[in-house]
């Protein structure tokens, strides 16, 4: 996808600690991961220990890195579960304010929420408050299978809006505000 000189790295991870019968999550994700046959059950015995990767993580000088753009969506428990990770265990805020802080402190100052975003679109963009449907809306189509390329595609739409909506003007309106919030 043509960008403007920008190098993009995209991951995803599947983790061993997740536990979809303990841990808080949205039912819609889950299903989505079994409809793209990622194995939770599967994970937990082979998956990536999140202790260890947020030992890693934390000395890799990717967070709180001004240069590195964070794009996802919908992403709520994204970022709970993996500030939860980087703190080694400890119970997220109850406030908004002060688990936006935490995100700010982590992830530095440019991470967005596509699916917010789109709330600001026209031509019916935010009909689709799927990621597949709102790709599609915007012409975009996944190059690759579809488990482990949401972030992908996250990232393809993040783009296009930025090109086709927000092009010359400041995204800071859009900067640490997660669907969902506020």
């Amino acid at each position: 996808m043509p960008t403007e000189n920008l190098l993009a790295y995209v991951w995803e991870f599947n983790f061993k600690d997740f536990d979809e019968h303990i841990h808080s999550h949205h039912i819609n994700t889950i299903e989505l991961l079994k409809d793209q046959e990622i194995y939770l059950d599967y994970n937990r015995v082979m998956g990536i220990d999140s202790l260890r990767f947020a030992r890693l993580i934390l000395k890799s000088g990717l967070l709180s890195n001004s240069r590195i753009t964070w794009v996802t969506f919908h992403s709520d428990y994204d970022f709970g579960y993996f500030i939860k990770m980087l703190t080694g265990g400890e119970v997220l805020p109850l406030h908004e304010s002060e688990f936006m802080d935490l995100i700010k402190s982590f992830f530095g100052k440019k991470a967005f929420d596509v699916k917010h975003m789109i709330k600001f679109c026209g031509d019916g963009v935010y009909a689709g408050l799927e990621l597949e449907i709102v790709a599609k809306t915007l012409g975009l189509d996944r190059e690759v299978g579809r488990a482990g390329s949401d972030s992908l595609l996250a990232l393809q739409t993040f783009m296009k809006l930025k090109q086709k909506y927000f092009n010359g003007r400041s995204l800071s309106e859009f900067e640490h505000v997660l669907h969902g919030f506020t």
